[in-house]
């Protein structure tokens, strides 16, 4: 299966029809029409930023990556990647530290050869109160420090946005949040999806949410970024649960006007995900940020 995506991706390439919402085509440096005409803020102040941010809030990531154009190119959305928000607590903090002294430790995102890999990435320790960032990558879920993630992703993101989960400009409650942060902490070590089928058929399949679904056709042993974030929102209620799997969602569907959006409306909450804002885009704060901090840690790359 990935032998016929990696075909269609060279067959994209050479006729260069990945449209303005892919990475094909582009330099990692190079800005993407599908985002920049949404005229988004830009983050400008990080540390004041980073403040306001709470668990529960989502990140929409666009890679530069040949997966990430190619499932931007198929599902005609710049946003090829999502993950959530965790603001750790003392009991996650410790959670994840007996994690960390078994097998399943934090290991870099890219094992490549090329110069843009890290050699070596030096994860700060899980403390309370810390930022962090819960998802699924092709070396399997776990939290990471935000910031510690923004440097280690570098150039390979060349967009996040992030969409804060608020109510009346509330976030969850303190309830809600021990539960998304407990399944993080509960998955964290598993492996990525490795069925590339179960993928395309989340591209390919109606949008979901609007019938009884089949619980059986879902499984958490192996998880996708947009299920991972999917189930942390089902475990606080925030998404139905009946009539979604969580791996029937596309990192796409938590846009703005999304099925996302749609199904959490279903639901009478009355949490929604705000507009997006860019943390980091071509040229912005962020974004020269993490490029002064790679340059201080891997001087050669």
């Amino acid at each position: 299966m990935y032998k016929l995506l990696e075909c269609a991706l060279g067959c994209i390439k050479c006729c260069g029809c990945g449209g303005g919402h892919s990475s094909i085509g582009r330099a990692p440096t190079d800005e993407l029409p599908a985002v920049e005409e949404k005229k988004y803020p830009t983050v400008e102040d990080p540390e004041t930023f980073y403040d306001s941010l709470q668990t529960g809030d989502v990140l929409l990531v666009s890679q530069t990556s040949d997966f990430g154009a190619l499932t931007q190119t198929f599902d005609k959305s710049p946003w090829d990647h999502c993950a959530m928000i965790l603001r750790c607590t003392a009991e996650g903090a410790a959670a994840q530290a007996a994690k960390e002294e078994g097998p399943a430790t934090k290991v870099n995102f890219r094992k490549g050869t090329a110069p843009a890999d890290p050699p070596k990435m030096v994860w700060s320790a899980p403390a309370a109160g810390q930022l962090q960032v819960a998802e699924a990558t092709g070396t399997g879920s776990h939290n990471f420090p935000l910031e510690d993630w923004l440097v280690a992703r570098g150039e390979k993101s060349r967009y996040i946005a992030v969409r804060t989960l608020r109510n009346a400009g509330k976030p969850l409650d303190a309830a809600a949040m021990a539960k998304m942060e407990t399944f993080a902490n509960e998955v964290w070590g598993r492996k990525y999806q490795a069925n590339a089928l179960e993928l395309v058929k989340a591209i390919v399949k109606d949008d979901p949410g609007d019938a009884f679904v089949n619980k059986d056709d879902e499984t958490l042993e192996t998880l996708f970024c947009a299920e991972h974030t999917a189930e942390c929102y089902q475990k606080a209620g925030m998404l139905p649960e009946k009539t979604l799997n969580s791996n029937e969602v596309l990192p796409s569907m938590f846009d703005v006007g999304e099925v996302v959006d749609r199904l959490m409306a279903s639901c009478g909450h009355g949490y929604t995900l705000q507009a997006p804002v860019l943390l980091k885009a071509p040229g912005s704060a962020v974004t020269r940020r993490v490029h002064e901090k790679r340059k201080a840690l891997w001087p050669g790359l």
